[in-house]
């Protein structure tokens, strides 16, 4: 889910919660609580005062985040290729002797 649709599902169902969203300290609570962990570390540092400043920094941290996977995913490793030392050759059978 994108940040945008996170945040219109929010809005729409705590429209229908106000008993849990008392003040704007709350829903920023309540807001950033149930973002990805990654996202929700980032925002942690400095906290919002206002509903519209936690969305501006949440989105900004969505887009930074996005953009980090989706260069990991460009850039991600190498596909594996087996080389010659690698092969399917016969294995030596183990000649080890044990006395009697």
């Amino acid at each position: 889910m994108t940040m945008q649709g996170y945040t219109d599902k929010f809005n729409e169902l705590s429209r229908f919660a106000g008993y849990l969203i008392l003040t704007e300290a709350d829903k920023i609570q309540r807001y950033e609580r149930r973002m990805t962990p990654k996202i929700r570390a980032y925002l942690a540092g400095i906290p919002s005062t206002t509903f519209q400043q936690a969305y501006d920094r949440a989105l900004a941290v969505y887009e930074a985040v996005e953009a980090e996977n989706a260069t990991r995913n460009r850039f991600g490793k190498r596909p594996f290729t087996p080389s010659s030392s690698f092969s399917n050759a016969p294995k030596k059978p183990n000649l080890v002797t044990r006395p009697p």
